[in-house]
């Protein structure tokens, strides 16, 4: 198996589908079993154990029984917004945009506008030209 699983992994994120990485281990056996789930394909026990992941910040490793246990892991496509200029309206954009859960950089050469105390630790803040 190897390094396999990662590159389609990694694959699958960067045509932007959203998976699962599903692995189970049996401590008795010393079985490793690890699968890749897009997440809109989801049924039967796999789907309820990326639900208890996602409940948990999108890993969760669930005991099964005394030998078996999954480690669930959720991985999302980053949605990113770039704001150029942190003045009011960009201001509200960058908060707005935060809080719904994008990656947010606010780009701005005016120091005033741009700077980590008026935006926050959520919120990237870049002082340069543009």
């Amino acid at each position: 198996m190897g390094t396999e699983i990662y590159k389609t992994l990694l694959e699958d994120l960067n045509k932007g589908e959203e998976v699962a990485l599903i692995t189970k281990y049996n401590l008795e056996t010393k079985k490793v079993e690890k699968n890749i789930y897009n997440l809109e394909e989801l049924e039967g026990k796999n789907l309820e154990y990326v639900n208890k992941a996602k409940e948990k910040n999108l890993i969760a490793n669930i005991k099964i029984n005394d030998e078996e246990s999954v480690l669930a892991e959720v991985f999302k496509r980053e949605h990113r917004l770039i704001v150029f200029g942190a003045g009011h309206v960009g201001y509200h954009l960058c908060h707005f945009a935060s809080k719904v859960g994008f990656n947010t950089i606010v780009v701005d050469d005016r120091p005033y506008f741009a700077n980590k105390e008026k935006f926050g630790d959520d919120i990237q803040v870049i002082c340069n030209t543009f």
